[in-house]
């Protein structure tokens, strides 16, 4: 046992220590978001079993809302909480290991592994939702994409509010950065040196050298910070995301959708880097974040708004997993 704590305490250290080379690192080539070791079989959803055991020691407590059994209060047992927790102690001893090419997720194994939650709503369910049917064809097309828009941003959102729970100030990354590009990969291989999470997202979109410059110099946590913000003014613009009925949408919506979305990706595109990535993954939430980037990818292909080019995408690699066909 004081072994695994070494070794854990020891693998902490590490990533706190800056100046340690990227060598010592998992090879880029199977980042934690393609490792299977990530996710749950289908047929084994570890989250769920740890809320139903809960949920079931729980039942004879009295100040429980399952309780059965109001007269009686009942103990845990502490040698069984630890099987209870959400988090799963095999992370820490066995995503370690170095992964292997037979640790990564694929099209052709996806269907294996709960990738995204809630798990009631599949690629096909998802992106159905998304298209208009008969019985939505009424509704304004702008209002129907700022709909879907809201809910990334929340998505969004939500995601930065857990990991701010979740992660010291100090422990987030100083520049906004993503994986590492598949060029830089490929490069990579050559030398044998595959850089980690080495790509760095500018402000400007579109380009302008004003904005680079005025924001160049902005921490991951300000950038997020100063992106959400401006997603949140645009959705609270009355004019831009009216709430009222048959007052029409502005000339400009479709530009500031387009804004929205291309601001959340990047958010969204950081929370994939290998640090923040683990983080959420020990605490379950990394299905959540591929569920928002899904629902992102469908909204930007189905209302061609044009804002992800995959072949230069930091998650090239993940996208065709998530939402392409067989």
């Amino acid at each position: 046992m004081s072994f695994i704590i070494n070794t854990i305490r020891k693998s902490k250290k590490h990533d706190n220590d800056n100046s340690q080379s990227e060598e010592n690192n998992p090879p880029e080539d199977l980042p934690p978001y393609l490792d299977t070791r990530s996710y749950d079989l289908t047929d084994h959803d570890r989250e769920q079993m740890a809320i139903d055991d809960i949920e079931k020691e729980m039942s004879g407590d009295e100040l429980s809302p399952y309780s059965s059994n109001t007269s009686r209060t009942k103990t845990f047992n502490l040698n069984t909480l630890s099987s209870m927790t959400l988090v799963p102690s095999y992370k820490s001893l066995n995503l370690l290991q170095t992964p292997s090419k037979f640790n990564a997720i694929s099209k052709q194994n996806r269907e294996k592994y709960i990738i995204c939650k809630p798990r009631d709503q599949s690629r096909l369910q998802l992106s159905d939702a998304i298209r208009k049917t008969a019985e939505t064809a009424q509704i304004d097309d702008s209002e129907w994409l700022a709909s879907h828009i809201i809910a990334v941003y929340f998505g969004t959102s939500w995601l930065r509010d857990s990991l701010n729970s979740l992660v010291q100030k100090q422990e987030w990354k100083r520049v906004m950065s993503g994986p590492t590009l598949q060029a830089k990969r490929s490069k990579g291989r050559k030398t044998n040196h595959i850089p980690v999470d080495s790509h760095v997202f500018s402000w400007s979109f579109p380009p302008s050298e004003k904005n680079s410059k005025t924001h160049k110099d902005m921490t991951s946590t300000e950038y997020i910070t100063v992106a959400l913000d401006e997603c949140k003014r645009y959705i609270a613009d009355k004019n831009l995301f009216p709430t009222k009925v048959g007052v029409r949408f502005d000339s400009e919506f479709l530009v500031v959708a387009t804004r929205i979305i291309h601001l959340c990706q990047i958010v969204l595109s950081h929370f994939y880097t290998r640090d923040l990535f683990n983080v959420l993954s020990t605490n379950h939430l990394h299905t959540r974040l591929n569920m928002v980037f899904s629902h992102l990818l469908l909204i930007d292909d189905i209302f061609g708004l044009n804002v992800i080019d995959r072949s230069k995408h930091p998650l090239f690699d993940l996208i065709p997993i998530l939402v392409d066909p067989e």
